[in-house]
């Protein structure tokens, strides 16, 4: 019932903003009066809590999309004449004529008192809040590790939407996954490498850390190698990768040039959204990804109008942040940004975030927030 009455009340809004700007019983500028349903929007909204169904294949598949439908309501309140314009996937442009089609009579709009015929294109939104992703994959599974060839493969088969992991440059310009600038949270001096003491990642050349193992005996990957094992996953979790902060601007561009590069190499582009805590990498990738490529900001500094400024996509900040502004959620949704919030690790967060509709949850907990998003 949560899902229904969210996609309710986006298709709502969504049907108000299709409308012209002036009140319902005003003429427009060609003086017709629009169609009414009867009771308004609260009784609209309450049709289609009951009566909107969300294709199970596309829930099941993370299938979301804006169907554009034409529709006319007729001098007599019926609903007729209804084609889908613009398509987001056939079992979404079916449900989307279902339930248009079922709508009762209106009140006919009418022109000098008299009722007349009156067209619209509606959008109609198809919409999965809380949805989740697993932190460095799914991790804390048997045989698997944070950042691991494994950790993405478990969250595959568990069918989370997405895996997110660590992306940054080593000194001849290899693209590894980690998280931490000295190695999965130990320095590398604790390596016992001599030849690698006390360097970072981003200042030691790829050659020196390849013998690195982590802790479930993986050799420390490339992007190379995690995109090329993406491939191969049967369900198609998203990738949500996340681009280190640099020291350098110079390294952080280098950076982004690999990771792009070895993305459109894989042919996957379709699949990969980008965070960063670097604004300069966030202002980097809306020029040079496909339209409509996921770019958000991880920061918790900048509210959701100045990320909406930078041209990216959403807002990616953390469970503290957005309790602190509970208010950013809402803003970041009248200004159509996505917002995940991250680590949700505690079934009172969890609840918490749920309630409130996010896009997307990051947690260290995927299949007991999936469980509980349900």
């Amino acid at each position: 019932m949560q899902l229904l009455r969210t996609l309710s009340l986006l298709f709502i809004l969504l049907l108000t903003l299709a409308m012209p700007a002036q009140a319902q019983d005003a003429p427009n500028a060609d003086g017709v009066i629009l169609p009414q349903y009867p009771g308004g929007i609260q009784a609209l909204t309450a049709f289609f809590s009951r009566h909107m169904k969300y294709p199970a294949y596309c829930k099941e598949h993370y299938i979301e999309g804006r169907v554009i439908v034409s529709l006319i309501v007729e001098a007599d309140g019926t609903v007729q004449h209804t084609e889908v314009l613009r398509s987001a996937h056939p079992l979404l442009d079916a449900e989307a004529l279902r339930i248009i089609g079922y709508i009762p009579r209106w009140t006919p709009g009418t022109l000098d008192g008299k009722p007349v015929r009156v067209q619209f294109q509606q959008p109609v939104t198809f919409f999965i809040p809380n949805k989740v992703i697993a932190h460095r994959g799914l991790w804390n599974a048997k045989g698997s590790a944070q950042n691991s060839l494994a950790a993405l493969s478990k969250a595959d088969e568990a069918k989370v939407y997405g895996s997110e992991f660590d992306v940054q440059l080593t000194a001849d310009g290899v693209a590894v996954v980690n998280h931490d600038a000295t190695i999965f949270g130990l320095r590398i001096e604790d390596n016992h490498d001599a030849t690698i003491f006390g360097l970072r990642i981003e200042d030691t050349p790829y050659a020196q850390l390849r013998k690195l193992r982590l802790v479930n005996g993986e050799q420390l990957p490339t992007l190379e190698q995690y995109l090329k094992h993406a491939k191969k996953l049967k369900n198609n979790t998203r990738l949500i990768l996340e681009i280190k902060p640099h020291r350098s601007a110079d390294n952080e561009r280098r950076c982004v040039d690999e990771v792009l590069r070895l993305v459109n190499k894989y042919g996957l582009e379709e699949r990969t959204d980008y965070i960063s805590f670097s604004k300069e990498i966030c202002r980097m990738l809306p020029a040079r990804t496909p339209q409509d490529t996921q770019v958000a900001y991880l920061g918790g500094d900048l509210t959701p109008q100045q990320v909406a400024d930078m041209h990216l996509t959403g807002i990616d900040y953390s469970k503290d942040v957005l309790r602190q502004h509970p208010e950013w959620i809402d803003q970041a949704r009248q200004l159509r940004l996505t917002v995940n919030v991250w680590t949700v690790d505690s079934d009172e967060d969890l609840r918490y975030f749920i309630n409130r509709d996010v896009d997307f949850i990051t947690t260290n907990r995927p299949v007991e927030a999936m469980q509980l998003a349900q």
